[in-house]
């Protein structure tokens, strides 16, 4: 099955504005015009366009971007010859990234240009699509009413359920938001600890679908039933006891709201132990917003290896960004319990 994440956005988001600027200054490259044409036939400001290679084999290789201007013009600056597909988004409006089959809609033709030695510039025309749905929602556990505040959301275009959108979603309210296909889609959302839910009830290939239309938005309450080998059990720091469950560790480094200029971003996250632990657990996010707060936090793509047991009191990945990072961690007992976590501890990369 083929899913797309936020994760992989962030990702190329940095990793493209960082190579585009290195195109700009060197005088070797192609450049890719055009402008972007909204419902109405007008320029339309402020769309990131990216020129996706047709063809590819290099793990490596960057995407480039640029950014329309007033009247919606654009200018990419290209590093290699080939064939692109011109992609656009803007999130902040509800268009989506249209890289994502998922929220592609069927009558938008993506535009395809060429560029190399003999012609070393070309130009074309975007289309602005209908604006995506949005779907809301809060998720909380059925027998405690608690927000539950991490879940998974899944995606699928009815008519074709293997394309598929997954996003992971942290809130310590429960509440959730997603944007949506242009087509019918079905739902599922998952939770450690939980059942999988899936709209109406139905089973997973009889889920019902959903459609919200373009700029419209959908609201789901959303109550999960624990598994059975977590009934009785206490998943939410709310239910947890300190007569019974381990302290949470004390996070030595980095400090809290640490302000790291270096790359790259090698990052050790130390904590002191705790008597009785047989291993710690990790959890590690990238969010959005700079300085001092974490918008919109996602887990870490690099730091996935965390979620396993560990058994020293450190733990070292690459960070992905010049933004803000938070981590915490517990410790689990020879029982398999689950500790008290700690804080969140915020950092940022400033480069």
């Amino acid at each position: 099955m083929k899913f797309f994440s936020r994760v992989s956005l962030v990702a190329f988001a940095y990793s493209s504005i960082a190579i585009a600027a290195l195109a700009q200054s060197s005088p070797n490259t192609y450049t890719i015009t055009g402008q972007v044409i909204d419902e109405f036939g007008r320029g339309a400001p402020g769309v990131r366009v990216c020129a996706i290679p047709v063809v590819d084999d290099r793990p490596e290789r960057g995407v480039f971007c640029g950014t329309s201007s007033d009247d919606g013009k654009f200018v990419i600056r290209e590093q290699d010859a080939g064939t692109f597909k011109l992609m656009y988004e803007k999130m902040s409006e509800g268009y989506v990234p249209q890289r994502w089959s998922f929220y592609r809609h069927p009558s938008i033709v993506i535009p395809e240009v060429t560029v190399d030695d003999e012609n070393r510039s070309a130009s074309a025309s975007v289309m602005l699509g209908p604006k995506s749905g949005v779907l809301t929602g809060r998720a909380v556990d059925a027998l405690t009413s608690l927000p539950l505040e991490n879940i998974q959301i899944t995606l699928c275009r009815n008519a074709a359920p293997t394309n598929c959108f997954r996003d992971t979603v942290k809130s310590a309210t429960g509440t959730f938001r997603v944007m949506t296909s242009p087509e019918s889609f079905t739902v599922r959302i998952t939770a450690d600890g939980f059942e999988d839910w899936v709209a109406n009830g139905g089973s997973a290939k009889q889920a019902s679908p959903f459609f919200v239309a373009s700029g419209e938005s959908l609201d789901l309450f959303v109550a999960m039933n624990r598994k059975k080998e977590t009934e009785g059990k206490a998943i939410s720091e709310a239910e947890k006891s300190v007569s019974t469950h381990l302290p949470a560790p004390i996070q030595v480094a980095p400090a809290d709201f640490a302000k790291l200029d270096v790359f790259p971003r090698a990052t050790k996250l130390e904590w002191s132990p705790v008597e009785g632990a047989v291993c710690y657990k990790l959890e590690v996010d990238y969010c959005q917003g700079r300085g001092e707060e974490c918008i919109s936090p996602r887990p870490h793509p690099l730091g996935m290896k965390a979620n396993s047991p560990l058994t020293d009191t450190s733990f070292q990945f690459n960070f992905t960004g010049a933004q803000p990072g938070r981590w915490r961690v517990w410790a689990v007992d020879k029982d398999g319990r689950e500790g008290f976590k700690s804080p969140w501890r915020l950092f940022t990369y400033l480069r």
